[in-house]
């Protein structure tokens, strides 16, 4: 009897590893996809604050355009 308590505590200690590796792994792969999914988010954000900027520089101003018209 003292055998078959031992061989279930260390099946019950080997599930507990499994699932414990399981969780580190799922942990890591969620944290990965977050990290990927800000990284592509503050991408697309400096992007478009890029382009901004441009159209920005490239656009006359109010001060230019009175200037222009007034001669």
């Amino acid at each position: 009897m003292y055998w078959l308590n031992e061989q279930y505590a260390n099946e019950k200690y080997l599930d507990d590893v499994r699932a414990a590796e399981r969780a580190t792994k799922q942990n890591a792969l969620l944290a990965h996809a977050q990290n990927k999914t800000a990284f592509g988010l503050r991408r697309a954000l400096g992007a478009k604050l890029i382009a901004w900027g441009q159209q920005l520089q490239n656009e006359p101003t109010t001060i230019q355009l009175a200037r222009a018209t007034n001669g």
